[in-house]
């Protein structure tokens, strides 16, 4: 609303003795706390006052109360992330950070976790600046650079309380990183924040304080990257279909957007007219294990540790808001609002993400052509990766090819008599193309480009999981039917793979009536 400027100074008087400021104090920033009992809620207001050219500026910020406070359900994770997040968050050692820029929900996050493991047996303290939450259960302890009570002064303290999981606040200084990261090595618990873009940049920022290379290895655990996306009003949500304009600018296919559910609001009193209502995490996860803590060790270019935290199944914060609104949770212009491209960065491969030069025209690492093409009807230029024309919804030259033809069937087993009676079995109804280990069907997949992958997971060197985290972390084979055999008929193998990134699995010895129900079942679900 437009406040009658004849309003505005006892308004802003009003809010700051709310607040416990100074109101006869107008040429200082200040800073104070309130809270507000309405009909339904009570709710936390922490108000900041600027002095500007015109006049105070005075920003409320809202927080949560009670039973109107977050637990991990409500943050936006999905069934995969929190299988991924939690069992590290309730190890008994190691660090786990939140990355984002200010107001990106990372406190929310943190006291949503810490909320999880209060408990009788369970010393919890955190060091903040700062409470903004009350939390039952929890020893919460606020700084104050003006007595010298710092994060870094303030953690020493702690360390000497006998914690089992300890908040940090933020990280700012080298000394609080440094003994943040030396607790989680002497078997505490650690949760904190850090600003930066997203979660492999944690680690490079890490570094920047001074903190060595082996010391963050050791002890990083996990690392979230977020960010806050409005949620699509449930009272007034309806149907719609992606815009061409929005999909070129998210570098969509129409193939990309046609299983999605996507909805937005059409408006209600409800969510005031905004079609909104409420707001949902974004998240980038990094479990710092495996390759990703060998890069991390060995200093690695922010762009190494990219890619090898995306081998290792990490999904960018513009993929998972994507599957949000694929999901009807938000919509795409949100996506475009508060993620960035995942477009390759200049010098390297849009597919494997090796360096490659300007005058490449095939690259060296995956074979994918690196050489400019052109829809066909409208002549617009096609990126990399793009099946069709965004402005048109032309497929490209070789998926037109692809559409005519047989379906292509990579089998993938280090054992020859297997895939010759894979190929033997489905003669007629796929064309089969065969690999005898998992880097020859990287190299395949993109020289290829066949319908549908079986893969076995035991191989040397690379096994199925393996290749299908490869093959999921590429954005030209994000998509691809994938299906494993495995000769265990066991629950831990079959979730292994589905975390992996797999569509299915067949049992071997393989039923010829089975293996082409599942391969066709799953080639009709990804083209729905």
């Amino acid at each position: 609303m437009a406040v009658p400027r004849s309003a505005t100074g006892p308004l802003i008087s009003r809010l700051k003795l709310m607040s416990g400021m100074d109101i006869a104090e107008r040429r200082r920033p200040q800073d104070g706390r309130a809270r507000y009992t309405g009909k339904s809620a009570e709710v936390d207001l922490r108000v900041s006052s600027l002095p500007s050219m015109n006049g105070e500026t005075i920003v409320i910020r809202l927080l949560r109360k009670g039973s109107e406070r977050l637990d991990v359900g409500d943050i936006g994770f999905s069934a995969e992330q929190l299988a991924q997040v939690m069992p590290i968050v309730e190890r008994p050692q190691g660090l786990v950070l939140i990355t984002g820029p200010t107001g990106s929900g990372k406190t929310s996050t943190l006291y949503a976790l810490l909320a999880h493991l209060v408990g009788e047996h369970t010393n919890i303290i955190t060091v903040e600046d700062p409470v903004e939450y009350e939390l039952p259960g929890v020893n919460q302890t606020q700084v104050n650079e003006r007595i010298g009570f710092t994060f870094s002064k303030a953690l020493r303290t702690v360390l000497r309380q006998d914690p089992d999981v300890v908040m940090v606040g933020e990280i700012r200084d080298p000394e609080t990183a440094e003994l943040a990261l030396q607790a989680s090595l002497t078997g505490h618990l650690v949760f904190s924040t850090l600003h930066t873009n997203d979660a492999p940049s944690a680690v490079v920022r890490l570094r920047d304080l001074g903190i060595p290379p082996y010391l963050i290895a050791s002890s990083l655990s996990l690392v979230m990257g977020q960010r806050l996306a409005r949620s699509v009003c449930p009272h007034c949500a309806v149907s719609s279909v992606p815009g061409e304009r929005l999909m070129a600018q998210l570098h969509l296919a129409p193939r990309d957007v046609a299983s999605g559910a996507y909805r937005s609001g059409a408006g209600c009193p409800t969510c005031n007219h905004t079609g909104y209502k409420g707001r949902t995490g974004v998240l980038e996860i990094l479990t710092v294990d495996g390759q990703v803590r060998e890069h991390v060790a060995n200093q690695s270019t922010e762009a190494a540790l990219r890619t090898a935290a995306r081998l290792s199944g990490m999904r960018s914060l513009r993929e998972d808001a994507l599957a949000k609104a694929a999901l009807g949770t938000t919509t795409l212009d949100e996506v475009l609002r508060v993620t960035t491209t995942d477009v390759a960065e200049a010098g390297t491969c849009p597919v494997c993400a090796q360096n490659i030069e300007d005058d490449y025209a095939v690259c060296p690492w995956c074979s994918a052509d690196l050489r400019p093409d052109a829809c066909a009807s409208c002549g617009r230029h096609l990126d990399l990766g793009w099946r069709s024309c965004p402005s048109c919804g032309t497929p490209r030259a070789s998926e037109q090819k692809a559409v005519e033809a047989v379906p292509r069937l990579l089998v993938v087993d280090d054992d020859a008599s297997v895939r010759a009676t894979i190929a033997a079995m489905l003669t007629g109804d796929y064309e089969v193309i065969e690999a005898p280990d998992g880097q020859t069907a990287l190299d395949i997949v993109h020289q290829e480009r066949p319908d549908i992958v079986l893969i076995d997971v035991g191989m040397p060197d690379l096994d199925g999981y393996e290749v299908t985290r490869n093959l999921r972390a590429r954005p030209v084979t994000v998509n691809l039917p994938i299906v494993l055999m495995t000769g265990s008929d066991d629950v831990d193998t079959e979730i292994q793979g589905l975390r992996a990134g797999a569509d299915d699995h067949v049992l071997k010895p393989l039923d010829y009536h089975l293996l082409m129900a599942r391969l066709a079942a799953v080639r009709r679900r990804m083209a729905v």
